[in-house]
């Protein structure tokens, strides 16, 4: 395994516009990052912008970033679009020289998401002869959004696909999805990576078989949170002492409205919290004895294995990603939507009736680990360079 001069490129990363934007492309540069030199390039347009262009290089978590504002026009017209791509584009280059001036010349590009970065990753292919591969997380890919990609974006995500030296979707679920749109290419599934210096297991054995730990951005379309809340509300009414903690990534008034919604009845034995250090989410995996995931789509399902990093289990629905695993020694499978099935799995797992396998949970956890994830990407470098 050698070490390599990586340029990361990223059409989701985040910034100070969105704090969460493209997380776990941030989790892969960090891993990369563990044993390869990285530079993240990530351009964005900003509304709020006083400057017509902004440069910021930093430096964290062992890898360069450069992240280009340009200044968001107000008006979305036929002309402005085309006139945005000209600018993402511009400002890419931009970007790559300043890159190419501190750093060098990339072996080898790493872009996430196909598009729109994937434009760049191709360019600098057929410019420079600088091969890439690319990641893939998007959901659009799923059946269960049904969505209409525009013929435009379909066509260059195709042939951005195509001319990748590898496609590396986070599971074999969004690889058939992406199949289903005509996008070819050499597929290699690498996971989502978990921190696990910060996601690690208690030293305690399970002790509370009903408190329940949900975090997401509690988007109700996606997460279906209000199917999740009146399982629990009505698990809550035979359980007195169950609790459920719901960590949002958004605001705490929109799961209110969801609760209002529903008429929760047992108010008690919820609580609702904004964002947390990624710390605290950590913490407070390590103190739950079960994650809840209810979600209508999944395309990975980070959540799912931080969770498993902490030694804790799962009760999910089967959607996509991670939640396709059904195995009673790691969690609790149920059909997506079936609030009865959630309700029964509640109830089974507070009586004590399935006995889980932490040691099965933690091995399903390490598939996910930064060396393992970091250790994948380098023998697929090794790979491309060697070709």
């Amino acid at each position: 395994m050698s070490k390599r001069n990586v340029l990361f490129l990223a059409s989701w990363f985040p910034t100070r516009i969105h704090e969460t934007s493209g997380n776990f492309n941030e989790k892969f540069a960090e891993a990369i990052a563990m044993f390869h030199q990285v530079v993240v390039l990530h351009v964005i347009a900003d509304s709020d912008a006083t400057k017509k262009v902004e440069i910021v290089t930093t430096e964290q978590d062992g890898y360069k970033k450069v992240v280009v504002y340009f200044r968001k026009r107000k008006k979305e017209s036929i002309f402005n679009k085309i006139q945005k791509a000209y600018r993402y584009f511009k400002y890419y280059r931009q970007g790559y020289q300043i890159i190419r001036e501190k750093w060098g010349r990339p072996d080898i590009v790493h872009n996430n998401v196909l598009f729109p970065s994937g434009l760049f990753a191709l360019y600098l292919k057929k410019l420079h002869k600088i091969p890439y591969i690319s990641t893939e997380h998007w959901t659009g890919y799923l059946s269960y959004r049904n969505l209409a990609i525009g013929r435009l974006r379909l066509k260059l995500t195709r042939t951005i696909a195509r001319h990748a030296h590898w496609v590396c979707p986070v599971t074999e679920h969004l690889q058939h999805g992406m199949e289903q749109f005509g996008i070819q290419g050499n597929y290699s599934i690498v996971p989502n990576v978990v921190d696990d210096t910060v996601f690690y297991p208690s030293t305690d054995s399970f002790n509370n078989p009903i408190h329940f730990l949900h975090v997401s951005n509690c988007k109700d379309s996606h997460k279906n949170i209000s199917g999740m809340i009146r399982a629990f509300d009505n698990f809550a009414d035979i359980e007195k002492r169950a609790e459920l903690t719901i960590i949002t990534e958004e605001s705490v008034d929109d799961v209110y409205a969801i609760m209002a919604g529903v008429s929760f009845r047992n108010q008690a034995q919820l609580k609702v919290l904004g964002r947390q250090a990624i710390e605290m989410v950590a913490e407070f995996m390590r103190k739950a004895s079960c994650l809840l995931l209810f979600s209508n789509f999944e395309t990975f399902s980070v959540v799912v294995a931080e969770a498993w990093s902490c030694g804790i289990p799962a009760i999910y629905s089967r959607c996509g990603g991670l939640t396709e695993i059904n195995n009673p020694a790691i969690g609790i499978q149920v059909t997506k939507g079936n609030e009865q099935e959630l309700f029964d799995a509640l109830r089974t797992v507070s009586s004590g009736e399935t006995h889980f396998d932490r040691s099965a949970i933690l091995n399903q956890a390490r598939e996910y680990g930064m060396v393992a994830v970091q250790e994948k990407f380098s023998a697929l470098y090794d790979q491309v360079l060697k070709d």
